[in-house]
């Protein structure tokens, strides 16, 4: 690896540790910023990196922070620390939400912002990386000012092959990015799939089905088909499928994909578009609504078969 420019991070959720260990692991130094009284700032620690308090002025010496805390505590936090920033310091982010929806690059005009965003999961970011498997991102300099994008970009494309991205990463907008997120996780991502699920895996167990097959065929096959649908492609999926499946498929598509449904996606996607869904997280509490989602799914079956089998299949 080419010697790079030196990288801070501030946070160290699931997303800014595997940041953290696979940039290290490829040779980039990377320090640490979080609060000196949290179980984070420890655990940094012990993991083996250099690590300060989130208001230190050792922020000062550094051209690259990537802010990886929770979107809605980005303002905030590039507030408090302003003083404590380099005069065009590039400030990365991971998504495209808080530069697009609180306008970041207006408020705090001596920073640049770029977006590095990979495409997985934290747990999997490291994953992909530990296992020497594909991983995609996109990239955005919108935040950038004109004389300096072209040593950013080379930088960014420096960080992103330190962290593994081998596809990418590709030149998107904040905005984009942002939309392509929420829109993807309302959609499908957080919602169709774990609900959709446990649907099938309720009306299945409501037939007499042994809770351990349901389990098999309505979320531990997800991954498998999940799976085989990005490797293969559409084309190729299709192709390779059973006849049971094709015309299940085929059957479920006409009584489930019908004008209501995408009436309902267009819904979903314009109530992104027009803002009016960032104003439902402004006015939302989200560790009110994190405990009933979760109390909801502790309480299901599907959430018991998988504490007692589900573990089990990824050790």
């Amino acid at each position: 690896m080419l010697k790079m420019k030196n990288f801070a991070i501030i946070g160290f959720g699931n997303q800014a540790k595997s940041w953290a260990q696979n940039m290290s692991d490829s040779g980039q130094q990377v320090t640490i910023f979080v609060r000196e009284n949290g179980p984070s700032f420890s655990m940094a620690k012990e993991m083996g990196f250099e690590t300060y308090s989130i208001d230190s002025e050792e922020l000062k010496n550094y051209d690259y922070v990537a802010l990886l805390t929770p979107d809605h505590t980005h303002l905030g936090i590039l507030d408090g620390l302003y003083k404590n920033l380099k005069q065009n310091s590039t400030i990365i982010l991971a998504h495209g939400y808080s530069f697009t929806y609180q306008n970041l690059g207006n408020a705090l005009i001596k920073l640049n912002f770029a977006l590095l965003a990979p495409k997985a999961i934290g747990s999997e970011l490291r994953n992909n990386f530990v296992n020497k498997e594909s991983l995609g991102a996109v990239m955005s300099l919108d935040g950038v000012k004109e004389e300096l994008k072209e040593v950013i970009q080379e930088d960014i494309f420096k960080f992103a092959k330190s962290m593994g991205i081998t596809h990418g990463p590709y030149p998107v907008s904040f905005e984009q990015e942002t939309v392509a997120d929420l829109i993807s996780e309302q959609s499908i991502l957080c919602s169709l799939l774990p609900y959709g699920a446990m649907a099938s895996f309720n009306q299945l167990r409501s037939m007499g089905i042994p809770k351990e097959l349901a389990y098999f065929e309505c979320w531990y096959e997800v991954k498998l088909i999940a799976d085989t649908m990005i490797k293969m492609g559409p084309e190729k999926f299709f192709e390779l499928i059973s006849p049971n499946a094709l015309i299940g498929s085929e059957v479920a598509r006409e009584i489930f994909f019908d004008k209501e449904y995408f009436e309902k996606l267009e819904k979903l996607a314009n109530e992104v578009k027009d803002k009016s869904f960032t104003k439902k997280i402004e006015n939302s509490d989200f560790n009110q609504i994190k405990e009933k989602v979760v109390s909801f799914w502790r309480n299901q079956e599907i959430n018991q078969v998988h504490k007692e089998i589900g573990h089990d299949l990824y050790k």
